[in-house]
This record gives C-alpha cells, structure tokens and sequence, in this order.
C-alpha cells in the first residue's frame, strides 16, 4: 500500500509500517525505509503526517540505526521538513521515551536551538517534546532548561521553555525529582511579571499544570 500513488493508502500503508516497525527492526528493509522518507516530502500534509508518525514508531525497533538518521534531519538549517521530524521524536517519547536516554542531552540541546524559531508549528513542537522529555528526565534537562528560561534578551524561547512545562502533567515523587521540578516553579514564578505576554502566560499555565498534577 505504501507504494501506490493513492494518498489514502499511502497513509494507511505509512502507518501500518509503524505498528510493524515498532515491533521488529526494519533498518534492512531499506525500499520500505526509504519509501517512508521519500512520502515526508509528498505535497500532502496528511501523508507527511502519517509519514513521520510512521518513522517515529519504526526508530524504537532499532534506535541505533534511526534516531542518527532523526537528529541528523533535525539539525540541518535548511530542512523544511524539520517539524517533521519532530514530530517524529514526540511519537519516539510518546512511545517509549526510554529510547531516547542515550540522546537526551544532545536532543535537548537541539531543541532549545529550535526554541526560538519562526515558525509557530516548530516552536509547539519543540515546546511538546521539552515538556515529555521533561517529564521523563528531568535531573538530567534542568541545567540546560532553567538555562534557557532566564535569557532575558530572548523572550521568544523563554516562552517556548516556559510553555512546554504544559506537558509536564507527571505524578512527582522522587526527592530529586521533586528539588529539580521546586527549582524549575521557583524560575517560572520569577519570570511572571516579564514585559513579554505569551512568557507570562505560559509561565503562568505551566504552573498551574504542574499543581494541578501534583495535588
């Protein structure tokens, strides 16, 4: 299916390539990988759609071989189909976010990179994939994410930053955890009152998710 010209079974064949990558390593299967690829550049959205969701679940049956080849689109400065790709790193954590614990520090790097970015769609997707990978590992981002929340010259990705604490919707137990997410509130407190509104907002919103998670 995912090599007829028919977009509806394009999709349909993207995705059930997903559900079967997921569970067995299709880093061989090269005409099926490549075809996945080669549909995140169709001129449809709902097939580039299916496509990255599809990449993203296939990158868990070896993330050796896929998550290079992810981060590797992801960091190309003239990609238009980035936000694709990240679209694929958020089905990746949606997933199983463990897969990404050998890359988490140059993927968070990456994403703050993109915080302040142009285009709204990047800079929500950027925000999602912070938050959940936040949620996960939280000790090892909060340097880099405290970081860029008090770069006051760059209200953009401050509110990036700010709202991706949206999807931070997680139960905090852990005593380390627990000191990382206090000192996280205490920088979403100190920035509320910025002249910029969509920092506030969000700082704001982001404060009220993680109360709201932890009542």
């Amino acid at each position: 299916m995912v090599q007829d010209k028919n977009s509806k079974y394009q999709i349909a064949g993207a995705l059930c390539l997903g559900e079967y990558g997921r569970l067995q390593d299709m880093s061989k299967t090269v005409s099926l990988t490549d075809r996945i690829e080669s549909l995140i550049k169709s001129d449809q959205d709902d097939v580039r759609q299916a496509a990255s969701i599809a990449l993203g679940k296939m990158a868990l049956g070896n993330t050796g071989f896929f998550l290079p080849k992810i981060m590797a689109s992801i960091q190309k400065p003239d990609n238009k189909y980035r936000y694709l790709y990240l679209n694929t790193i958020k089905e990746v954590i949606l997933n199983n976010s463990q897969a990404l614990s050998k890359v988490v520090t140059g993927l968070t790097e990456e994403l703050l990179k993109l915080a302040d970015h142009k285009e709204d769609r990047t800079k929500g997707l950027v925000a999602e994939c912070l938050g959940r990978l936040f949620g996960e590992y939280a000790v090892d981002m909060s340097a880099d994410m405290q970081q860029a929340l008090t770069n006051a010259g760059n209200p953009v990705a401050m509110a990036t930053v700010a709202r991706s604490f949206l999807y931070c919707s997680v139960k905090i137990e852990d005593d380390m955890i627990v000191d990382t997410y206090k000192e996280c509130m205490e920088m979403l407190i100190d920035v509320i009152g910025h002249k910029d509104a969509d920092v506030n907002r969000y700082a704001l919103e982001g404060i009220r998710t993680i109360l709201k998670s932890n009542n």
